[in-house]
């Protein structure tokens, strides 16, 4: 824990830019699902020790918007995404999406992906169905979806935290 800490107060350091507009952070954590009952206890812990690394970073209370269990459905974090952070956030500002959660695979739709599943980070509101006769998740986050809306922040000066499994790929096509 100790070593995570110092490197985002390192990353902070870096992120730090004396022509700043208003930084943005977005802080979601979904350790409550809707339809399933598998809990992640620690996850609303997760955000409160976020929430404190990135007043250290230097962001303000009205700089940090906080996504938690029920709030954290598909819409809602699509929206934050993009009004809070896209719309919201400065080529000069400095941008921070966290998520903890459970994250997964689904079947790759777009033939993107070498190992023909796509990762996604699953929302409050996710549903196991199924398409095309095979097992897919609905009301996630898709790591397709994720570098698109990275791809159209304004700012350049991004910091994304995901504490999920198969999230290590998540932000592979951002430049």
């Amino acid at each position: 824990l100790l070593s995570f800490l110092l490197w985002l107060l390192l990353m902070s350091l870096i992120m730090v830019s004396e022509t700043r507009g208003e930084d943005r952070a977005l802080l979601v954590g979904v350790g409550r699902y809707s339809q399933f009952e598998d809990k992640l206890n620690g996850v609303s812990l997760d955000i409160s020790m976020m929430r404190e690394i990135v007043h250290l970073m230097g962001f303000k209370r009205h700089e940090i918007k906080v996504l938690e269990h029920e709030i954290a459905s598909t819409a809602n974090v699509y929206d934050a995404i993009e009004n809070w952070l896209i719309d919201g956030a400065g080529p000069d500002d400095r941008v921070l999406f966290y998520f903890s959660g459970h994250g997964s695979q689904i079947p790759d739709e777009n033939n993107d992906e070498d190992d023909q599943f796509d990762e996604v980070l699953l929302l409050y509101d996710t549903v196991l169905t199924e398409k095309g006769g095979r097992q897919t998740l609905t009301g996630v986050l898709l790591d397709d979806h994720l570098n698109h809306m990275l791809a159209r922040m304004k700012s350049r000066n991004i910091l994304v935290i995901l504490d999920a499994c198969h999230s290590g790929s998540a932000t592979k096509r951002m430049q």
